[in-house]
């Protein structure tokens, strides 16, 4: 789950082109951040993931957040055309409080 501070929580519920930007960039930042961890060339891997985009907490109150599950490996197309999957390793400490 991703959230946000507050002055970027009223930006992202009154303007959805800054929510898909700022999704295009958080999504783009761990995908890359998962294919260096993985291994394999960059131009080649694909990473997968989901994400729901939820508009208010549990007191109604306005809270936009991302909640975004990754799978947990990296795919990239073999020679012979199929899929191969580089898994990743959890984060250590130090990745969560870079």
């Amino acid at each position: 789950m991703l959230s946000f501070p507050y002055p970027l929580r009223f930006l992202l519920a009154h303007n959805p082109q800054v929510v898909t930007t700022v999704l295009g960039i958080v999504n783009r930042s761990i995908s890359t951040h998962l294919i260096k961890k993985a291994g394999p060339d960059r131009s080649t891997a694909q990473t997968g993931a989901v994400t729901l985009i939820q508009r208010f907490g549990s007191a109604l109150n306005l809270n936009v957040h991302f909640h975004m599950p990754f799978i947990d490996g990296v795919f990239r197309e073999t020679h012979n055309g199929q899929l191969k999957c580089h898994r990743v390793h959890a984060a250590t400490n130090s990745e969560l409080n870079t």
